[in-house]
């Protein structure tokens, strides 16, 4: 196992913190006070057999990537728990390819200027997906999630979500996963406020209560065959190109409410 607890870091020429287990490995687990670094701030690969865990308790900023996350296909569960993050390239990213589970949660506003706020790729030995975060702000996609794993994705934001050239919120979940879960507060996207795209076994639970904004289609949302319901709970929703898009090709009803 690799335990490693530091306070505050700051590079002026490369990444924070770089720590990688190789495969005789199990466990590792990062705990920070804040961090500076021209490259990334924090960069953790586990090629172990064990879980991945990453907590700061400070700030965030980077040149590069805020957080980057890697388990191989042995590893086991990844958690990121942080606080404010401000990144050139991505503010949170993590990479599953293990047996496991992902869990994000962010208790400070998360910035990507040059790439998504946080995304996450869960390939097919995962389990389930869940972020839970506040203010996400990105030139790309606000908060992004593809997983080909099985069990849920549930994505909770409790503040503003903005992802100036694609998606404020985007996800995917491939033929073995479970139910797609959206609570949020308010969307901006570029070509998306929300889209869904749910592959999965599983039903899509959508739900904002502040205004859902687009440049094309405000909300997207589409099950694949042999899916679950689409319920989709909003206030204000608007678009360019279309304001609500739903697609079921699944085996349940479809409910869209608005107020």
């Amino acid at each position: 196992d690799t335990f490693l607890q530091t306070g505050n870091l700051s590079s002026s020429g490369g990444h924070g913190l770089q720590v990688h287990n190789s495969e005789t490995t199990r466990h590792l687990a990062i705990v920070t006070g804040g961090v500076s670094a021209n490259g990334r701030g924090i960069q953790a690969s586990n090629g172990g057999t064990g879980d991945t865990s990453i907590v700061t308790e400070g700030t965030v900023t980077a040149g590069g990537d805020g957080i980057y996350a890697y388990n191989t296909a042995i590893g086991q569960d990844m958690s990121v728990w942080s606080q404010a993050v401000q990144a050139g390239l991505t503010g949170i990213s993590v990479s599953q390819e293990g047996a496991g589970s992902v869990e994000v949660r962010a208790d400070g506003s998360i910035v990507g200027l040059s790439g998504d706020g946080i995304r996450i790729s869960a390939d097919v030995l995962s389990t389930s997906v869940s972020v839970t975060t506040q203010e996400v702000t990105a030139r790309d996609t606000g908060i992004l999630v593809d997983h080909a794993g099985s069990g849920g994705i549930e994505v909770i934001a409790t503040g503003a979500v903005v992802g100036e050239g694609e998606a404020g919120v985007r996800v995917s979940s491939g033929p073995a996963s479970g139910y797609i879960t959206l609570d949020l507060l308010e969307v901006t996207g570029g070509e998306y406020g929300v889209e869904a795209d749910n592959g999965g076994l599983g039903g899509t639970v959508l739900r904002a209560a502040g205004p859902v904004v687009s440049n094309g289609a405000g909300i997207h949302v589409e099950n694949a065959a042999g899916s679950g319901e689409v319920f989709i709970d909003v206030t204000d929703v608007s678009g360019v190109d279309a304001a609500i898009i739903a697609i079921n090709n699944g085996v349940t009803g479809t409910f869209v409410r608005t107020h």
